[in-house]
């Protein structure tokens, strides 16, 4: 889920130096871990690097649920060494590319991550491919179908019982009459498939792919042309 940080709620600690840390680091996000169910972060202001916000953030729905209503504002140690900013109970240095964090008795190795892909919104899942499926006709006889969930629109003609002109004819359709599909076949006529659909009773029934159009040009096997006029 995305983390949504709100400095207003979650900075436990802003830390202004007495003099600037001779490190180039404004900007820089620190990515610290997990404690418990937290993640720990700790940011160099962007535009001053005497200042550092320490988070921790609570994944949600959407939502934060973390720190004190108000910042906590502390000075920087002066140290003539690795770059380090301090607070009540709280430090953060800096020596070469990684970041240690203190607090109390806890201790965070941390890196830099990248700020615009943190703060990206999520990516959606990917939907894995759905699966063919064994289906069996009132005959005995069987045949493959992977399942496909599209609205098309017909070119006109019958409705069977299976997927084939072997099977018995249940109706037709008019033309530009709309189609919901459920499935894709392995069953093949002049090379296009032939699709499972429901009928206006709710039913299933089959219908060549050659006598319909998907005017989204997504569904595999359909006759698409001229927009399905």
């Amino acid at each position: 889920m995305h983390t949504i940080i709100k400095q207003s709620l979650t900075a436990l600690a802003t830390i202004a130096a007495l003099g600037a840390p001779a490190y180039a680091a404004n900007g820089q996000l620190y990515g610290c871990g997990e404690a418990g169910d937290a993640e720990v972060y700790v940011e160099i202001d962007l535009f001053n690097q005497a200042i550092a916000r320490y988070y921790v953030v609570i994944q949600g729905d959407n939502a934060l649920i973390a720190g004190p209503p108000e910042p906590l504002h502390m000075r920087a140690a002066s140290t003539s060494g690795d770059p380090m900013w301090a607070g009540e109970g709280v430090t953060f240095s800096i020596t070469g590319s990684m970041g240690r964090l203190q607090e109390a008795d806890m201790r965070f190795d941390c890196e830099v991550i990248d700020r615009a892909r943190f703060m990206a919104p999520p990516t959606p899942p990917v939907s894995p491919d759905p699966r063919p499926e064994d289906v069996y006709g009132s005959d005995g006889d069987s045949w493959t179908q992977t399942p496909v969930s599209a609205s098309v629109t017909s070119w006109g003609g019958s409705i069977r019982s299976g997927p084939g002109t072997e099977y018995d004819k249940l109706g037709s359709l008019p033309l530009g009459a709309d189609v919901t599909l459920l499935g894709r076949t392995d069953r093949l006529y002049q090379g296009m498939p032939w699709f499972a659909v429901e009928t206006s009773g709710g039913k299933t029934a089959y219908i060549w792919g050659g006598i319909l159009c998907d005017r989204s040009g997504e569904t595999e096997g359909t006759f698409n042309m001229n927009d399905c006029q």
